[in-house]
């Protein structure tokens, strides 16, 4: 399963080393479907990695396209060899392909190791190995899944949006603690009933981020879109809630960039004096002179500020 946004990486050392792919199997795989919908991610089945991943590739957002053993040689004669760059190739490789005259995956399939190591060194040993898993592939292992999840049950139903927020910003606040260094590229607001099914709605970020205000006015939002009915009415539906949760995912250490120190703008008295302790006599500011001035620049005289 692939992001549909997904780049190429010249960091990436493996095959499935990127954070945009994740490699089901066993009963994890039964609501794939589901997930594909609902994600709009980019699905691929296979009896072998390297077939599941270059049939996700392949797939379009939001679909699956399973490729059974016996047609992995026609599959490969018609994938083009633009998808190895959603599997961490470089377009560079993908380049010297085509001046090859390899326009499908399958016209590299017959290429030798040794054959693929000469023209593209490391890169060649990857597709190599791509090409021809090893019919003994591990498992998949257990991973963190990087998610923290809090949770808050009514002493007795809630049906007003109001009682609901003061809650919610406070179990924002309790995961933001919890964050660290972290940031997280995904937000949802679960509605719970002991009687009935969950309502929830969620968000994918556009940037990792773990500012309160932020995040709580996303889930301001989040929690009025639970709270809609799924027809065409915008109105609260009235079902209560017993028990309220909210879920962080996609949690991500972000570098920091020059721009965060923008982001929040400080108090307008301290710059002040950090500017006249450091430039004395040059603050000054704009007074008005004359009314009618004959050049425009005699219209202000600047004056030195007191501070």
């Amino acid at each position: 399963m692939g992001d549909p946004k997904l780049t190429e990486s010249d960091d990436s050392a493996g095959l499935w080393d990127n954070g945009a792919w994740a490699i089901l199997q066993g009963p994890y795989a039964d609501g794939i479907e589901a997930l594909a919908t609902e994600w709009g991610a980019q699905v691929g089945r296979g009896h072998r990695r390297s077939w599941a991943m270059l049939a996700a590739a392949y797939s379009k957002p939001g679909q699956i396209t399973t490729v059974p053993q016996p047609m992995i040689t026609k599959f490969l004669r018609q994938a083009p060899i633009e998808l190895l760059q959603s599997l961490c190739f470089s377009s560079d490789l993908i380049e010297r392909l085509h001046l090859f005259g390899l326009k499908a995956i399958g016209h590299v399939f017959g290429l030798t190791k040794r054959q693929l190591m000469a023209q593209f060194i490391d890169e060649g040993r990857r597709l190599y190995d791509l090409l021809h898993p090893d019919d003994r592939e591990p498992p998949v292992c257990n991973y963190d899944r990087r998610t923290l999840m809090a949770d808050y049950e009514f002493d007795w139903p809630v049906f007003e949006p109001g009682d609901l927020q003061p809650v919610l910003k406070k179990l924002l606040e309790d995961l933001i603690d919890d964050l660290g260094e972290l940031c997280t590229r995904h937000l949802e607001v679960r509605l719970h009933h002991r009687r009935r099914a969950d309502r929830f709605a969620h968000r994918i970020l556009k940037d990792p981020t773990r500012s309160l205000h932020t995040l709580g006015t996303i889930g301001d939002t989040l929690l009025m879109q639970a709270l809609q009915d799924a027809g065409s009415s915008r109105r609260p539906t009235g079902r209560s809630v017993d028990r309220v949760s909210v879920t962080m995912s996609g949690l991500t250490r972000v570098a920091p960039v020059q721009a965060e120190l923008f982001r929040q703008r400080p108090e307008l008295k301290p710059v002040v004096l950090r500017v006249e302790a450091r430039f004395p006599g040059k603050l000054v500011r704009p007074v008005h002179a004359h009314a009618d001035p004959f050049f425009p620049e005699e219209e202000y005289r600047l004056v030195p500020i007191a501070v």
